[in-house]
């Protein structure tokens, strides 16, 4: 209540103010608090009343309230408050607050056990994040490339959790934060441990512990040596296995609790018992073991626990321990089992749910684009067909007034008929004169007429396609110039105007990416369009998959995305 009380008395002062900028004034200062002391935030949070807040300040109290909880580490039960949140800062809100919201509602979805959606709102929060300004918030992003990182390990896709990690660890060398930097990179070690690469993890424990040095960590350093311990346990090569846990023990934070009173330490107390137990030190080894008994805070750690005393007493030939441990091993191995069957089928519906959501969103999303864009054609259609039959009737009618004008003067010549030879010789060529510009307006008058069945020319048979690949195959072809690619976008334009629309629509290609998209719809090959791009043979390749997720805005491969680029033909 002390540490509260400050916090609550300049509230109080700032109320006093009245008006707009109160409400938003009390906000802003229990934002400069959550990050430090995120308990009382909290507390003042739940306590303030929503029904007189304009719809901005309920926004920032609740997109407050939500990181608080975070911090406090208060399960979240319902997304449904931060996805009103998330949508408003989408319209309304700075790119740091957009990166905060959709963050927190990730979070949501993570304590609701939904790690696809979870996954969908990191990605949707990184993507939403500047990171050329100067303020954006690298800490909030670190902590997003972070918990895709958790994710990822815990669904077994250990190759995107360290592409995670590699991520989270550049942006706090770029904050400066060495330590937190390494530490993102252990990681590493635990992967190639999981994946029976016992010899490499030692090696990258070596190389971590060597870089953690390099920077004066040396309390850290060290403690790398757990996944080398691991590793030549796994390896039974016991003797190195003691020369790291030695070293490893040198840390101060087990040297400041060598009775393991906080708590914590299992993963050590476990290397321990099973070293000395390779040692032929079974003694020594059922300390070890009983001490990781105060620190059984999962069913894996109490597991490996029984099953490591259970071969303590088999050792040591103590059959009434033997019995017991045995028991308990096996109730650990049977209740961790069915954890993870649980959790299996937890994880599988959600992805199923998931799955089918977005399956209705998909359609709903392609039928909305469908009737869009066929009342745009038939607008656009209506549009040009009034302009081109206007513009034909008024064509004609000024033909018709000629023709009339020039058979009131035909008719009036031939009322005057000369009586002397050159006379008549004049007037016939006159006569000759309108009669070939009476027939003239009347070929010009058959042409206005309407016609039925168009050809059109299929984009692979233009001109401009054909000036192309005579490029690729002809070294004597004039080289292209901007004009050309010019013509090309035109063309493609003209041809595909759902091609168009999407092009027109997607803000963030750049002008090779945009080239590239032309290309494909104009039926070029991969190698092909590198030739003309005058990039590597492996750009094009390499760009497709990633535009799949720029244009379409879902995952796909590049085969996806040039497929999807020529049904738009």
């Amino acid at each position: 209540m002390l540490s509260i009380l400050p916090l609550f008395l300049t509230l109080c002062l700032m109320a006093g103010c009245g008006g707009r900028s109160a409400m938003h004034s009390r906000l802003a200062a229990v934002d400069s608090i959550v990050d430090s002391r995120y308990d009382s935030a909290l507390t003042v949070l739940r306590g303030m009343d929503t029904l007189q807040m304009r719809r901005s300040d309920r926004m920032y109290l609740e997109l407050l309230r939500a990181k608080a909880m975070n911090k406090a580490s208060v399960p979240f039960t319902s997304d449904s408050v931060m996805r009103r949140v998330a949508r408003y800062y989408d319209r309304h809100g700075s790119p740091n607050q957009r990166l905060l919201a959709h963050y927190l509602l990730g979070c949501v979805y993570r304590d609701l056990r939904s790690a696809p959606r979870a996954l969908e709102e990191y990605q949707r929060a990184v993507a939403l994040a500047d990171t050329t300004r100067a303020d954006c918030d690298l800490p909030t992003l670190m902590r997003v490339h972070s918990q895709m990182s958790n994710l990822y390990m815990l669904m077994r896709l250990s190759e995107h959790a360290l592409k995670e990690d590699s991520i989270a660890s550049q942006i706090c060398q770029r904050m400066g934060d060495i330590q937190s930097a390494l530490s993102f990179k252990q990681d590493v070690c635990t992967v190639l441990y999981q994946e029976g690469k016992y010899e490499e993890s030692i090696q990258a424990a070596q190389a971590l512990y060597d870089e953690y040095m390099s920077h004066g960590l040396k309390d850290n350093a060290v403690l790398v040596y757990i996944h080398a311990v691991r590793s030549c346990i796994a390896l039974k090569d016991y003797p190195k296995a003691k020369y790291y846990l030695d070293n490893y023990e040198q840390s101060a934070h087990i040297r400041g609790d060598s009775r393991n009173i906080s708590g914590g330490q299992a993963p050590y107390y476990i290397c321990r018992g099973n070293c000395f137990l390779g040692l032929g030190m079974p003694d020594s080894a059922e300390i070890s073991f009983r001490k990781a008994t105060k620190d059984m805070h999962n069913m894996q750690n109490e597991s490996t626990i029984y099953n490591g005393l259970l071969r303590t007493f088999i050792l040591k030939r103590e059959t009434d321990s033997i019995c017991k441990y045995a028991d308990l091993a096996n109730d650990c191995i049977m209740q961790d089992f069915n954890t993870t069957e649980a959790d299996a089928t937890i994880r599988a519906k959600s992805l199923y749910d998931y799955g089918v959501e977005q399956k209705i969103a998909r359609e709903q999303d392609r039928r909305a684009t469908r009737w869009k864009n066929i009342a745009i054609l038939l607008i656009a259609f209506a549009i040009v067909m009034g302009y081109y039959f206007g513009r034909k009737k008024a064509y004609s009618h000024h033909l018709l007034q000629e023709l009339k004008h020039r058979t009131e003067d035909l008719d009036a010549l031939k009322q005057k008929e000369a009586t002397t030879a050159e006379e008549t010789v004049q007037h016939e060529q006159q006569i000759q004169q309108l009669m070939g510009q009476i027939d003239f307006l009347s070929h010009e008058i058959q042409k206005t007429q309407p016609v039925t069945d168009e050809e059109k020319i299929p984009l692979g048979a233009t001109a401009i396609v054909a000036r192309f690949r005579r490029c690729l195959v002809s070294r004597n072809e004039k080289p292209l110039e901007n004009a050309d690619w010019q013509i090309l976008a035109e063309t493609t334009y003209k041809c595909s105007p759902a091609f168009c629309a999407i092009m027109k629509g997607t803000k963030k290609l750049n002008m090779n990416e945009l080239r590239l998209c032309q290309l494909i719809l104009c039926g070029f090959e991969p190698f092909q369009i590198d030739d003309l791009l005058g990039m590597k043979h492996s750009y094009s390749s390499k760009t497709r998959q990633r535009l799949h997720q720029k244009v379409f805005g879902t995952e796909g491969t590049a085969a996806d995305f040039d497929r999807k680029l020529r049904r738009l033909l």
